[in-house]
């Protein structure tokens, strides 16, 4: 049956008008190919879960090669790390339960077949409620940490793990944090430590109290400039504690470790001093003499409060600014000060030594200072008169005046060209006088017998006449009040013009070790009181005018070491009882005094290292 209108065509009528033009009939199209299964996709492709325990649901679609979803595949889930993450395939079909076990990163995969698509996991717990635990304990060092232990929990109620945590600190000073929450101390004090998470902050303050700190930092800036490998060799060792270092002593203040002494003499140190040291607020003694040191010291060193020894002694410092208001000792010899240099208002200080600086101007300054026990000078250039109003620092102990060994310029002399101020005999504490190598002349005052605690007095003269100058030195007789000074160990009145004879009085200085009278006019016999000077080690009566023989009292002299007689009018043969001056190494005599020949003469002068003199005849 032929069905009519315009739906019920056969396929005859349709090919009819193209068969009578002539035509080819078409072809039917080839039946398409079966879907096949091609990609799998997991959707989502990545997931981010801010808290344990919380889940997504992961869909995997499986897609033929027109890109059609194929529907009714078997899917099955795995993942790569289960302690970050578990999957589920069996919750909903075709689809994976993903849960976060631990922070961390994950990939979850699904397969069909051959085929597999992943998706990338990461569990980043999210802190929405943060505890902070109670105050650590002080911090004693810096350097020292702590791990604050604030307990975070996340959406489901676990714990965060600080990492997770923004952590910051009040006073990056005193302690800082790093972003696990370790503290670590920096400088004393307290710090207040704060862990936010969103809008959640929680915070705990940590105190830091380290004994040592302060002035540890300190000494670290002084060990950089000396060098840490001088200083590490002697003892400096950073992770220890300071007071077993080399040339520190501490003390404990209150709750702190301070520094009192720093004694580093030839540390080689070189360079200026730094001003840190200004920090070292408790500092009582500064001894860095030895070392290279130059410039001028710091001001900050010159206000330390506490200060009250400063030696600097064979440096090449140039000078100090600063009060000082603490000062009592002060040693500046042999550094680079200058000529002309002079101190400031030190009202405490009792030693002041300027020694071989070659001044050229006495420091007037010193008569302002009342406590005043040393003054010492020595290696001066300056000229004019040795003051009286020396005799106002009633409490000095040590006064040296002595010059230097050579002259300024051609047509001047070195040395302060002055009599002996009979004043000086009012220092009734003093125990040392330093006057020699001066242009000293006039007679020694016999008011110098009043220092019954003097133990040396240096009288002598190291100039020869020059451009003309008849003489050099004292003159007159030596004052027999000296013979009163009965604890002087040390007598120098060499290269002078004294006259006159040896005052029998010496003999009383009974603690005399050296007597130097040499180079002078001093006529007649030697005394024989000199033999009761049982402790003297050196005898220099060489270059007088004194005659006669040797005193036989000079066997008592068993301690003698030296015993200069030459070039004066002794004569004679030694008594006997010189061989009981076994002590002797030097003996130097003129050749009218001469040493017997016999036994035990051979044997005493055998014993004497450098012997010069003659031996009698028979």
């Amino acid at each position: 049956m032929i069905a009519t209108g315009r739906r019920g065509l056969t396929r005859s009528a349709l090919l009819a008008p193209v068969l009578a033009c002539g035509g080819t009939p078409p072809v039917d199209p080839a039946p398409p190919d079966p879907p096949v299964a091609t990609r799998l996709e997991v959707l989502p492709s990545a997931v981010t879960l801010f808290a344990l325990g919380d889940e997504a649901l992961l869909t995997a679609r499986i897609l033929d090669q027109r890109g059609r979803v194929l529907a009714g595949e078997a899917v099955t889930w795995s993942t790569d790390d289960p302690a970050v993450a578990a999957v589920d395939g069996t919750a909903v079909e075709g689809s994976g339960l993903v849960t976060a076990v631990d922070n961390g990163s994950a990939t979850v995969t699904a397969a069909s077949g051959t085929l597999e698509g992943t998706s990338a996991v990461t569990v980043a717990q999210w802190a929405v409620r943060v505890e902070a635990p109670a105050a650590p304990d002080t911090l004693r060092r810096y350097g020292d940490t702590v791990r604050v232990a604030m307990r975070a929990f996340d959406g489901n109620g676990h714990p965060v793990p600080s990492s997770a945590l923004a952590w910051t600190t009040s006073d990056s000073s005193v302690a800082v944090v790093d972003e696990t929450g370790l503290v670590t101390a920096a400088g004393n004090g307290s710090a207040r430590i704060s862990a936010v998470a969103g809008q959640e902050v929680a915070a705990v303050e940590v105190a830091v109290h380290d004994r040592e700190g302060e002035d540890r930092e300190v000494l670290l800036v002084l060990m950089r400039a000396i060098g840490p490998s001088r200083l590490g060799r002697r003892g400096w060792d950073p992770s220890k504690s300071i007071s077993t270092w080399w040339g520190v002593t501490t003390e404990e203040e209150g709750r702190a470790t301070r520094v009192v002494e720093l004694s580093l003499p030839d540390a080689s140190f070189r360079g200026p001093l730094p001003r840190e040291l200004g920090r070292l607020r408790s500092l009582r003694v500064l001894h860095l003499q030895g070392n290279r040191i130059r410039g001028v010291v710091p001001r900050e060193v010159g206000m330390l409060p506490h200060l009250e020894s400063l030696r600097l002694d064979r440096t090449l410092v140039e000078g100090l600014e600063g009060p000082y208001p603490s000062l009592e000792v002060l040693n500046l010899a042999e550094t680079r000060i200058g000529r002309g240099y002079t101190v400031g208002h030190l009202p405490k200080l009792r030693s002041l030594d300027l020694s071989r600086n070659d001044l050229l101007f006495f420091p007037g300054a010193v008569f302002g200072f009342p406590e005043l026990e040393v003054l010492n000078l020595n290696r001066h250039r300056f000229t004019g008169q040795i003051p009286p109003e020396l005799a106002g620092l009633e409490n000095l102990r040590v006064l040296g005046l002595g010059g230097s060994y050579l002259p300024i310029r051609n047509d001047v002399m070195v040395g302060m060209d002055s009599t002996i101020p009979p004043e000086l005999g009012r220092l009734a504490n003093l125990e040392e006088l330093y006057l020699g190598r001066n242009r000293l002349r006039g007679t020694i005052p016999p008011e110098l017998g009043d220092l019954a605690n003097l133990r040396v007095l240096n009288l002598g003269n190291s100039h020869y006449p020059y451009r003309g100058e008849v003489h050099l030195g004292l003159e007159g007789p030596i004052p027999p009040e000296l013979g009163n000074l009965a604890n002087l160990e040390e007598l120098w009145l060499y290269a002078n013009q004294l006259t006159g004879p040896i005052p029998p009085e010496l003999g009383n200085l009974t603690n005399l070790k050296q007597l130097w009278l040499r180079e002078n006019e001093l006529s007649g016999s030697v005394p024989p009181e000199l033999g009761q000077l049982t402790k003297l080690e050196r005898l220099e009566l060489n270059h007088t005018e004194l005659s006669g023989p040797m005193p036989e009292t000079f066997g008592n002299l068993t301690r003698l070491e030296v015993l200069m007689l030459g070039s004066t009018r002794m004569s004679g043969p030694l008594p006997r009882a010189a061989t009981r001056m076994t002590s002797l190494r030097t003996l130097s005599m003129v050749s009218a005094l001469c040493v017997p020949r016999d036994s035990a003469f051979d044997a005493w002068v055998a014993g004497i290292m450098w012997f010069t003199g003659t031996r009698c005849r028979n």
